[in-house]
């Protein structure tokens, strides 16, 4: 296997830990360099947290499975084949495409590779020779309705939340904001994990929103939750504060760390309903 050094040669330094890669592993490298291809695309955190989640799930799979693999090239058309066939009776065909359409993107970026580095012949090392998943088809999946709340489900979430069920004031108090936030601005999920304080102009009650595209949008912060959304950003610091963390994402937990992704916010209503 190709040895990269990621931290000098390429300066992402710890870059891969904010986004969860595990060190020292055999496939940390190839990670690594597929951030910095992320990263160069411009896309947002929340985007790129998903894509390497995925991916990590993958490894760690050829991992306990096929433990003599110890480079990407090595990981060929049936194990990737095995991989989905295993993945049938975890979760839904929608999701096994999602895994299909971010394997494919991975190793056609790993495919079209250069590194700076040349070997003997002068040629630019590459990952690997060709993708894996060419062909692979990608599995069938019904198309899915968009779910929306009622107006009663709402109310009962938002009843939850008051009440602190099962939580402390401080989850309470984020979900409710949440909850709030959602049904008045009709943000996508990952748009509304995705929001910064730097996003959030107090003096026009405004969020600057990176939208689908990486398109801006600035939605209100309507009149009815203003008091309750700047008691939120109080909350919010303190938390910051005792875990001593620094950042500036708005979602937090009670100790600070920052809840990124629309799986986060499907995590908040999904409790929200079970206590419901």
């Amino acid at each position: 296997m190709i040895s990269y050094n990621i931290s000098g040669d390429l300066g992402i330094d710890g870059i891969e830990n904010s986004y969860n890669i595990p060190s020292n592993r055999w496939f940390t490298d190839n990670l690594s360099l597929y951030l910095q291809y992320c990263e160069s695309k411009n896309l947002v955190p929340g985007t790129i947290d998903a894509y390497l989640t995925i991916l990590v799930e993958f490894f760690e799979w050829i991992d306990q499975n096929f433990s003599d693999i110890r480079d990407i090239r090595n990981i060929r058309r049936p194990h990737i084949e095995r991989y989905l066939i295993y993945l049938q009776n975890k979760i839904s065909p929608r999701s096994i495409k999602t895994r299909h359409i971010q394997l494919k993107t991975f190793f056609n970026w790993a495919a079209d590779y250069e590194s700076f580095e040349t070997d003997s012949m002068g040629n630019f090392i590459t990952l690997i020779d060709e993708s894996p998943m060419a062909k692979i088809r990608p599995p069938k999946a019904p198309k899915k309705e968009t779910d929306f709340l009622s107006e009663q489900q709402v109310e009962l979430l938002l009843d939850v939340t008051k009440k602190g069920k099962g939580s402390t004031y401080f989850v309470g108090f984020r979900r409710r904001i949440l909850i709030y936030l959602l049904i008045t601005t009709l943000l996508r999920k990952t748009e509304m994990t995705n929001i910064k304080i730097s996003d959030i102009d107090i003096g026009t009650n405004e969020i600057l929103v990176m939208g689908k595209g990486r398109k801006e949008k600035r939605v209100p912060i309507v009149e009815g939750i203003r008091e309750d959304f700047a008691k939120y950003l109080a909350v919010r610091n303190a938390a910051l504060k005792k875990g001593r963390k620094n950042h500036d994402y708005l979602w937090v937990n009670h100790n600070g760390l920052p809840l990124i992704g629309a799986h986060c916010l499907n995590n908040e209503i999904n409790e929200l309903q079970r206590l419901s």
